[in-house]
């Protein structure tokens, strides 16, 4: 007998999570207890199983498939199959965790996946007699399982597929885009190695794509991020590891820190010495890269080591703000600033403290403060400041959690930076060995060129240029980029996959340079437009380019 799909019509249970069907079956979960019909949801009865609690299933045909349960919770899960259509059931977990919620999913030739905590994912080709062990991946944290028959999907922090049975995994590009980076390194003009809460990343700034690096290093756990004098890149977990790569994030190599407490923070000074402060209050220095330690003493928690234009070592020790000047064998202080976190920045001329209430400036090692408020800034008393960096000798920017500032004057003025990026919410900011700062805001991720000038004007581009927009896909907005390189009328519009125009963003005249415009999701009415492919069309006065966006509620 044939159904149309298409066509639904209320039953007597209101399901809340899964329904799966297989040729004339059904099967639902409902306030965690499972039912089952064989006539297209017009009955239904519950399945007999021992426990009361019902989380995944999966069918492999009409009379066999398998039920996740929660027997005790939070310490008994188990998997249950049954032979018979749901009459009798066995249990069938045998090398699964008891602890933790499970899914079950059924991937390619009917091999049966379960999805554990800690990322675990585990498989059985026997029918569920018994269960070992296929990946991990840390950086999902809990992993939950779905296919298709064909690709297998874990989601938890992030989304990770596999399209050939769970051997290899690849991140989805979805997963990780929308989260901010909390550090960030170039590893060449169009690859950019990032580390935010998820883990640790590589993104092509060509084709907008995120690929994990290393699955079993979860981004909590990476305290540095510093590419050292020798070209090598250094990563300090706070287990007490070190991670290297010495041929650009190709390959990574562990190591034990001097110290088991953990990595707290790293500085390299002009000679190439190491300054590493640990979890457990002791500091170490390294004269070879990293080959080899020796203790410095103990100097309590070091929240952040910098290393001024003259070599003097700063540090932030609980509510002071201290120094070196004798390459680490003494420190002395310099000032109560009351402040208990890492919220220092160096730049060549210029050393900056950020407190609750605002931000001091000492241009002499800390001997002189100049003082500015957040009210100065436009800031409340519960919005802050966030880092500072130098884009050329003179010419600052500043984060803060209102809008991007900039200095002409080695911060001893401020203004707002006229540009789309630094008209939100900032959450971080960096500056790349090229030159290139990259900004994390609420509008999105961008790059200002090494070709910002002395006044903060980014060169004019040589060729009109629209870019893809990010994150992508999104929820519930995104970043359109494009390039100008003369004044012109534009018009961008958004349309859906009909041709009809969804949402008109710009439509008048505009200036020469980098722009961007931010679609919140909605149409031209104010009403927010539903999950699927978009189309976004520039046209000037001689260009037009198109590109495809999606939209995942």
């Amino acid at each position: 007998m044939e159904k149309n799909l298409f066509q639904w019509r209320r039953v007597e249970l209101q399901f809340t999570s899964v329904i799966e069907s297989i040729r004339e079956q059904d099967f639902c979960i409902y306030k965690l207890r499972a039912f089952f019909s064989a006539d297209y949801g017009d009955t239904w009865s519950q399945v007999k199983f021992n426990g009361n609690y019902a989380s995944s299933m999966t069918m492999i045909n009409q009379n066999e498939f398998f039920i996740t349960v929660n027997l005790n919770y939070p310490y008994d899960r188990a998997v249950y199959r049954t032979l018979d259509g749901g009459t009798s059931w066995t249990r069938s977990d045998n090398g699964l965790p008891k602890n933790c919620d499970l899914t079950i999913t059924t991937g390619p030739q009917n091999r049966l996946l379960v999805g554990a905590n800690k990322g675990r994912i585990y498989e059985s080709t026997d029918k569920g007699t018994s269960w070992h062990l296929l990946y991990k991946d840390n950086v999902l944290d809990a992993a939950k399982l779905i296919s298709d028959g064909k690709n297998i999907y874990a989601f938890g922090n992030g989304i990770i597929k596999s399209a050939n049975g769970g051997k290899d995994w690849t991140g989805l590009n979805e997963s990780f885009g929308s989260v901010h980076p909390a550090e960030l390194l170039e590893l060449d003009k169009n690859t950019l190695l990032i580390k935010n809460s998820f883990g640790l990343f590589t993104f092509s700034k060509l084709t907008q794509e995120y690929s994990i690096i290393g699955n079993d290093i979860v981004g909590s756990d990476i305290r540095v991020v510093k590419r050292l004098s020798d070209g090598s890149i250094f990563l300090g977990l706070i287990g007490g590891e070190f991670v290297r790569s010495y041929d650009n994030g190709v390959t990574w190599s562990r190591t034990r820190s001097p110290n088991y407490n953990g990595v707290a923070t790293l500085a390299q000074n002009k000679k190439g010495y190491l300054f590493l402060g640990s979890y457990g209050g002791d500091v170490f220095c390294s004269k070879n890269n990293g080959a080899s330690w020796e203790s410095m003493g103990y100097w309590g928690y070091v929240r952040k080591f910098l290393f001024d234009s003259n070599d003097i070592l700063f540090c932030s020790i609980g509510l002071y703000l201290q120094k070196s000047i004798d390459g680490g064998n003494s420190i002395q202080p310099v000032k109560n600033f009351g402040f208990n976190g890492d919220l220092i920045s160096v730049t060549n001329n210029n050393l900056f403290v950020f407190e609750t209430s605002g931000v001091s400036r000492s241009s002499d090692g800390g001997n002189s403060w100049e003082y500015k408020s957040n009210s100065y800034f436009g800031l409340n008393n519960t919005q802050i400041i966030r880092s500072v960096c130098q884009a050329e000798p003179s010419h600052l920017f500043l984060a803060t959690d209102v809008a991007l500032f900039e200095s002409v004057d080695d911060g001893k003025n401020w203004k707002k930076f006229n540009d789309e990026a630094g008209g939100s919410k900032i959450s971080s900011i960096f500056k790349a060995e090229s030159g290139s700062i990259y900004i994390s805001s609420a509008n999105g991720f961008f790059e200002l060129p090494s070709a910002i000038t002395s006044v903060g004007q980014i060169k004019i581009p040589s060729e009109f240029q629209l870019g893809q927009n990010y994150p992508n896909p999104f929820n519930p907005s995104t970043s359109i980029a494009f390039k100008m390189p003369f004044k012109s009328f534009v018009n961008l519009k958004v349309y859906d996959m009909t041709a009809r125009e969804v949402k008109s963003l710009i439509s008048n005249e505009m200036d020469a340079g980098n722009h961007s415009v931010v679609w919140d999701g909605n149409n031209d009415k104010g009403f927010p437009v539903s999950s699927g492919i978009y189309f976004y069309i520039i046209r000037t006065e001689n260009f037009i380019s198109i590109k495809k966006m999606v939209l995942m509620r």
